[in-house]
């Protein structure tokens, strides 16, 4: 009996954003745990994909025994080849997020929350935690703000199955950023975090009093500037 076609698994291979292959071997997987059988190999014929184990009778002849999925088993065997392809899907997507985590990205508010905001960003949407946004934060968010942004995890979770971007605005990528922008015919050239609410700024021309005013409020935090040329 046939339970995918491969044209239905190239479909969740890219809605999961997956090799095929995983696909493959998802379901494979499921029938194997679900129906309680050996490894099992597969035939392809006319799109449809038959599943079989390799049995040998009392001669030593080989022959093939294809698996039945029933009725009363169908349901079992989706529901763990979805729960398969979903770990494949968030494995890759974690991956993924590692080599994005030195990055900053500007995100817009989609949507308030009690404990947070839904963004939207050039890598997907995600959520900000108010735990992780910055003190001066809370008075100038609001829906349709644009911030810049950090990733802080990517993580899985009953409301989001498929996986969510957490990001984060207490990241010292995102205070370089601000001080560059602020300060960028100053010829910065090392920013330091001497204590929590204080950073040392190294750079070859004094900034003005209202680049100095300006990175103060975007940065949040007090600034110790070192002019040497």
């Amino acid at each position: 009996m046939n339970f995918k076609r491969t044209s239905e698994l190239l479909q969740i291979a890219n809605n999961y954003n997956i090799e095929v292959s995983e696909v493959f071997s998802a379901l494979k997987q499921a029938l194997e745990v679900v129906l309680k059988c050996g490894k099992l190999h597969a035939d392809f014929s006319n799109e449809k994909i038959f599943f079989y184990e390799i049995i040998y009778n009392r001669f030593g002849e080989k022959r093939k025994k294809f698996v039945q999925i029933k009725r009363n088993n169908y349901k079992a065997v989706q529901d763990r080849f979805i729960s398969i392809v979903i770990s494949y899907s968030l494995e890759k997507k974690r991956e993924q997020v590692k080599s994005l985590k030195s990055m900053i990205f500007k995100g817009k508010i989609e949507k308030v929350l009690k404990s947070g905001f839904e963004v939207s960003s050039s890598i997907g949407f995600g959520f900000l935690p108010k735990v992780e946004i910055l003190r001066k934060d809370l008075t100038r968010i609001q829906l349709g703000t644009e911030l810049y942004l950090a990733i802080k995890k990517f993580k899985g979770s009953k409301k989001a199955p498929n996986g969510c971007l957490v990001f984060t605005r207490k990241n010292m990528n995102i205070l370089e950023y601000e001080v560059m922008n602020n300060m960028s015919d100053c010829g910065v050239y090392y920013i330091e975090k001497i204590s929590a609410r204080k950073i040392s700024i190294f750079c070859t021309k004094m900034p003005t009093k209202d680049q100095i005013k300006n990175t103060m409020r975007a940065a949040n935090t007090f600034l110790d500037i070192q002019v040497r040329n």
